[in-house]
């Protein structure tokens, strides 16, 4: 499965055991490369690949016809197979709603740069990228072109408004979507905001900061929620449904002694998790500030 925003957000990671889930229950597990074309991919465990999709599968030396030899008479069939062919009307119209707004080279070809050029100048556009980022980073639209992107510099001494690069903005995304792996990504509107800024180059901790000896472990969290979960009898103390999920009724970024504490826990669904529990004040963004100021 290749890694895109819509195949994502049909997920959600399992933190104890390391894999992405879909509302199925299969499983999924992070590879850092395909076998053609080079990118990371999401690889179900029943049935492992080497491959992101169908179509690196059947690139190249892969595909099933690489190598054979076609005969004369195939050929000759192949090429009168449409010979003659004529296209209504109805399917030129069908073909033209298709293309309609893309733009085209001087070969007649689509262009892969048709949204304005902002690819090829490596520019993000507010639509495509603004709901991914309104949760963690403040985001508005450019004044002076209402269909760019722009952020404020992470730098608590600067929080000037900018247009940061399109690359800059996948890696921000990448970087909050796989549990900050990559690095924190933030952005910068010069290089002075970003050496000056104590989070810069930091994945755990600010360089102002000593080192933080965490008074929990991840076995200690996964015998927590195995209590509350079990002290509630597996229900959703919410809506009475099947509990999955123990929320931390104090967020334990902020207050770290009582996360072991069963009676600062409560059983949820996953609905009833990210609706109660992870919105408003307690949401991610706002929980991330509270922590970095």
């Amino acid at each position: 499965m290749k890694i895109c925003w819509d195949n994502l957000n049909k997920l959600y990671f399992d933190m104890y055991n390391n894999f992405w889930l879909n509302k199925y229950n299969v499983k999924y597990v992070y590879k850092e490369n395909c076998k053609t074309c080079g990118e990371p991919y999401l690889m179900r465990v029943s049935t492992p690949t080497k491959f992101c999709c169908g179509s690196c599968s059947k690139k190249g030396k892969n595909h099933p016809l690489y190598g054979k030899k076609l005969s004369e008479n195939h050929r000759y069939r192949i090429g009168n197979s449409l010979k003659g062919h004529k296209i209504s009307n109805k399917t030129k119209k069908k073909i033209s709603l298709a293309h309609k707004g893309k733009g085209y080279n001087k070969s007649g070809t689509a262009s892969r740069n048709y949204k304005g050029g902002v690819t090829k100048l490596n520019l993000p556009l507010y639509d495509t990228y603004y709901k991914r980022l309104e949760q963690f980073e403040d985001v508005r639209r450019n004044p002076n072109n209402i269909d760019l992107l722009q952020v404020k510099c992470t730098n608590n001494s600067c929080k000037e408004w900018f247009t940061p690069k399109r690359t800059s903005v996948c890696d921000r995304i990448n970087s909050i979507k796989f549990n900050y792996v990559y690095g924190e990504s933030r952005f910068y509107c010069c290089d002075e905001c970003k050496n000056s800024c104590s989070i810069y180059g930091q994945i755990l901790y600010p360089k102002s900061s000593n080192m933080v000896v965490k008074e929990y472990t991840s076995y200690e969290l996964h015998v927590w929620s195995s209590e509350v979960l079990k002290r509630a009898n597996y229900v959703c103390e919410y809506c009475n449904k099947s509990a999955k999920y123990a929320h931390h009724i104090r967020p334990k970024k902020l207050e770290p002694f009582f996360a072991l504490d069963p009676d600062y826990g409560i059983s949820c669904c996953k609905e009833c998790h990210y609706k109660y529990g992870h919105k408003e004040e307690c949401s991610t963004g706002n929980l991330a500030r509270e922590v970095c100021i």
